[in-house]
């Protein structure tokens, strides 16, 4: 699989997390995702198990994974959560 990610999708789910999340040590986490950083700053970091996106400035991202199904599961998670669907866990 490609490391190619839609960011604004990820944006998205950003922003469903900080709306309805709840605060964790390392963020504030919703459905399993965690949004760590500063929204206005533009430099954040949204994860799920084992996988992590780093969005910066003009949508520059740096992608986490430890493998290519590891980033497939975390993709059809963000676009489970925006459907509107629970997400249950990753493995």
């Amino acid at each position: 699989m490609s490391e190619r990610i839609e960011v604004t999708p990820a944006l998205q789910v950003v922003q469903l997390v900080l709306e309805h999340g709840h605060p964790v040590e390392d963020g504030v986490e919703y459905q399993g995702f965690v949004v760590d950083g500063e929204w206005d700053a533009h430099n954040l970091s949204l994860s799920r198990d084992n996988v992590s996106l780093d969005i910066r400035f003009h949508n520059a991202y740096q992608l986490r994974s430890p493998n290519d199904a590891a980033t497939q599961r975390f993709v059809d998670s963000i676009q489970q959560l925006l459907a509107g669907k629970a997400v249950g866990k990753l493995h």
